[in-house]
């Protein structure tokens, strides 16, 4: 049940943090906020995105995970359809588990619908800030970023794709996790505590992603950021959730995550249409 808490949380992690591309004769910070305004014209895209994940437990032992996915999204009406495959080891043990992801919009918040293993569930997310987040003009939701850049600085130029792109650091202030992250408030009934979260980022002085932005049409390629103290903090909030005592949390050893995104295909996703085994799957969003 965890895990797919946890596949949920960085399905979120992807839709809210994504963003685009810039021009050459721009200062950074122009780059970065043009490319703010052409991710706001866009409806849909794909993405692979590639997750590196170590967690120490402590008592409960230690676990290494990676997650490659391949994905399509549409922004409005909300879907998501993410197909990855996972490498665990744990205790000695090596798994690799096959899991099939669809998110749709509601008129109440949004609905994960997952295969692993060959097992279909479903979880509803019920949350009106949510909704009307969703709804929102993208390039108002694009001011939380571009209003919100502590830092931004040009490393340099490389390719991706074979496509000449400015490589850019870019450093988010908590204020702007403030509020995305309260778009996810009904994510606390499922444990995760979104309070500490925040102060974790304001420990962090912010969040820095990488990005990798075509010089030519404002595309973003792709992007890359350290999310290991906010990691750390989930697992916290989920043993937490679990009756864990304070000294087990207090002895959880070192989480690390790393995740890279590289897009594609804009404005060439169509349609995602979730299967009917997938619609009458059992309902788990009371056992989370």
């Amino acid at each position: 049940k965890k895990w797919q808490m946890l596949t949920a949380l960085l399905l979120m992690t992807v839709l809210v943090v994504g963003c685009g591309g810039g021009k050459d004769g721009l200062a950074p910070e122009e780059i970065v906020k043009a490319s703010y305004d052409e991710m706001a014209k866009m409806n849909s895209y794909s993405f692979d995105a590639d997750i590196q994940m170590t967690m120490d437990l402590g008592q409960y032992g230690k676990m290494d995970m990676t997650m490659n996915s391949k994905a399509d999204a549409i922004n409005d009406p909300l879907a998501l359809k993410m197909d990855s495959k996972v490498a665990i080891t744990a205790q000695g043990q090596n798994q690799t588990v096959d899991m099939l992801q669809y998110v749709l919009g509601t008129d109440t918040g949004m609905v994960l619908y997952q295969q692993i293993a060959g097992q279909w569930s479903q979880m509803k997310i019920d949350d009106p800030t949510l909704v009307e987040s969703m709804k929102m003009d993208p390039s108002e939701n694009m001011k939380v970023y571009t209003e919100n850049m502590e830092k931004v600085e040009l490393l340099g130029e490389e390719k991706i794709n074979d496509r000449d792109c400015h490589k850019i650091n870019v450093t988010l202030s908590q204020e702007a996790f403030d509020k995305a992250l309260g778009n996810l408030g009904s994510m606390n009934s499922s444990g995760v505590d979104m309070d500490a979260i925040k102060d974790t980022l304001v420990n962090m002085g912010g969040l820095t992603m990488t990005l990798w932005i075509d010089k030519e049409n404002n595309q973003m390629l792709q992007e890359s950021m350290d999310l290991s103290s906010v990691m750390k903090e989930v697992m916290a909030s989920s043993l937490k959730a679990t009756g864990a005592s304070d000294d087990d949390i207090a002895n959880l050893g070192d989480c690390t995550m790393t995740m890279t995104v590289t897009y594609s295909g804009y404005n060439n996703v169509n349609e995602i249409t979730v299967p009917d085994e997938a619609k009458t799957s059992p309902d788990i969003s009371g056992l989370m």
